[in-house]
């Protein structure tokens, strides 16, 4: 017996409903010694892939739970900056935002947490298998404080680039990945090895998490990297493709020494491959800002095939910013957090060696 099976594409525009623009407030402040900034925009139309449009004219004020103010100067663009000459915020206390837009006052508080040192990073080293070339990846060490109900998210940032997909949105309580797990415990594996991002160039070839300085010779304007055929430019490297589907061009990077650069001792090129390296923060976050990353992850960091036919509809993330009149809408979080940061470039003394 056969089976005929068959399938046909049909284009289908979907209407989504227009919705008047309202508020959205991006304020995440932290303990760092620098400036800090909140940002206001608008919403606007699903298809409209423009930058959001900047909230001008409001009046944005942080105050803390012993009085003291902090007023936020719009420079513009819908960016209000406060010149920090120190850190900012105080651990235990607690601060509270004010904005005075549109004729409408909206208000939000979050607490300062204590957050663990980075007591040290290190590297690790992988031999090549069948899945890919050899590599090494980072791992980093601290300990939870005892007491539950501490939230961290770790922010990462590889040779100067800060990740921000949402597959690399890293948070956890305490020592564990949930709530009530790990109380006072050095932070456990696979936490400590969360800053090893996963990537793969537009060949599908793996890239190795962290690797040591090399140097590569190049031959008729090419070089291969990770196995791929790689084009000398002037000021960049490309991803040559050969015969293969693309999804968004190709891909490229910067000869600006981060970590990519090329010299010539004038009958030979090269393309020099700096030493890879990591930048840690720790935010230390309430629960609740913990769970509006959490809700974010949800919304941003989508599964694609089969699975997404199971996936939840999409939703508005819950915001804790309140307006006095309960039927405007508003969206975006205010946080407060405490850090602690660390970094390291892969060296041979910061290769740690596995006990046999």
């Amino acid at each position: 017996m056969f089976v005929l099976l068959a399938a046909c594409d049909q284009v289908v525009d979907v209407s989504v409903n227009s919705v008047e623009p309202y508020l959205v407030v991006d304020a995440w402040l932290t303990h760092l010694a620098q400036d800090q900034k909140i940002r206001l925009t608008t919403t606007q139309p699903y298809y409209d892939n423009r930058f959001a449009t900047g909230v001008t004219n409001a009046q944005v004020v942080v105050s803390d739970d012993r009085g003291t103010i902090f007023s936020f100067q719009d420079v513009g663009n819908g960016d209000y900056v406060y010149a920090s000459p120190d850190t900012f915020g105080v651990v235990g206390r607690t601060y509270f935002l004010d904005i005075n837009w549109n004729g409408h006052r909206y208000t939000a508080w979050s607490e300062v947490k204590r957050v663990p040192p980075i007591d040290s990073i290190t590297f690790t080293y992988e031999e090549a298998s069948a899945f890919g070339p050899a590599y090494y990846y980072s791992e980093f060490f601290g300990t939870d404080p005892v007491g539950e109900g501490d939230a961290y998210w770790l922010k990462v940032w590889k040779n100067g680039l800060f990740l921000n997909k949402p597959s690399e949105m890293y948070y956890f309580f305490d020592a564990s990945f949930s709530q009530g797990n790990g109380d006072g415990y050095p932070f456990i594996f696979p936490i400590r090895t969360l800053a090893n991002p996963f990537e793969m160039d537009i060949n599908g070839n793996f890239i190795p998490y962290y690797g040591l300085q090399d140097t590569l010779e190049v031959r008729d304007g090419k070089v291969t990297i990770n196995g791929s055929e790689v084009l000398l430019k002037a000021d960049r490297l490309e991803v040559i493709v050969e015969g293969k589907e693309t999804v968004g061009g190709v891909r490229s990077y910067p000869l600006n020494g981060l970590p990519y650069s090329s010299w010539s001792d004038g009958t030979t090129t090269y393309v020099v491959k700096a030493a890879d390296s990591v930048y840690l923060e720790l935010h230390a976050i309430t629960p609740e800002t913990w769970q509006f990353i959490y809700r974010v992850n949800q919304e941003t960091n989508r599964i694609g095939g089969f699975g997404a036919l199971f996936a939840t509809p999409p939703a508005n993330v819950p915001t804790n910013i309140v307006p006095d009149d309960e039927s405007i809408r508003v969206a975006g979080f205010f946080a407060v957090s405490n850090v602690s940061a660390r970094g390291r470039r892969l060296s041979p003394d910061a290769i740690r060696v596995q006990p046999f």
